[in-house]
């Protein structure tokens, strides 16, 4: 199987670059997740060669455009880009809501734009990357046949600052993305009492979304000597300083009492690290 990977850079203005790229990919093996709920509240991912029957090959095709500026201190970025992927399964994709255990094989298309900039000074950098796209499952024996990717965030921003003061280097980071979509239950019928235990009567797949992800980080770390052939480093940093509460996944189950439950995956709030190192 040929997959090539064209690829073209050239110079447009001065300061100014554009390329080009593009690539084709194959895969012969799939990763199958079996969800929470099947064992004991472990996750089991296990590899499994494609059969080309329950599990095609994947493939997927991509390419995209960009055209940067870099001049001394600043510099500049935008990309648009476009994936297309076929051949994959929903026992691959970690759905849980009706969908979770069919096995329909159907592909996805991602496409958006990236815009970076970063400026440097003497003793800092400053950055600031925006990313939009869209990422959308199409499965033509699911009702509907289109719909939102598990991994479908809308938008994405980063910026993020570093400082040097002689031994001393501060950094900050600030990460916000739009939520992820899943699929919660019917709010008039959320339950098929007539099995047991009950079937979840879900909406349409992906058609509700988390609350947005917003976590500030800042690190210190200070350089000094310890006599004439030891380095020593300390370090201290504080992850989700604003302690926010984000949501990273939400699903449904029925619990033993024959009742629905939502479970929510949290991130970890305020968490301070320390570390001291020596180099001989």
């Amino acid at each position: 199987m040929i997959l090539p990977r064209p690829y073209l850079n050239f110079k447009l203005f001065n300061y100014v670059r554009a390329e080009i790229l593009g690539e084709f990919k194959s895969q012969t093996t799939n990763q199958v997740i079996d969800l929470e709920q099947n064992f004991l509240g472990v996750e089991k991912r296990r590899w499994i060669l494609s059969d080309n029957t329950h599990l095609p090959i994947t493939k997927s095709k991509q390419g995209s455009a960009g055209i940067n500026y870099a001049k001394k201190s600043l510099y500049l970025g935008l990309e648009g880009f476009y994936k297309e992927v076929e051949g994959i399964s929903t026992r691959t994709q970690g759905f849980q809501n009706q969908n979770q255990f069919n096995g329909e094989i159907g592909g996805y298309t991602v496409k958006g734009i990236e815009f970076l900039i970063n400026k440097r000074g003497l003793n800092y950098s400053t950055w600031l990357s925006y990313t939009y796209n869209t990422n959308t499952y199409t499965f033509p024996s699911i009702v509907p046949a289109e719909f939102p990717n598990n991994l479908d965030v809308r938008h994405s921003i980063t910026l993020a600052t570093t400082y040097d003061l002689k031994q001393l280097k501060l950094g900050t980071s600030l990460n916000y993305r739009s939520g992820r979509p899943f699929t919660q239950p019917d709010a008039n019928d959320p339950l098929d009492t007539n099995f047991f235990p009950s079937n979840i009567n879900f909406e349409a797949p992906n058609s509700s979304r988390l609350p947005a992800y917003l976590r500030l980080d800042a690190s210190a770390t200070y350089s000094f000597p310890i006599g004439n052939t030891i380095k020593a480093k300390a370090g201290a940093s504080i992850l989700n300083v604003t302690n926010k509460r984000n949501i990273l996944n939400r699903y449904s189950r029925v619990s033993p009492d024959n009742e629905l439950e939502t479970v929510d995956n949290i991130s970890l709030g305020f968490t301070p690290n320390v570390s001291f190192r020596l180099r001989f």
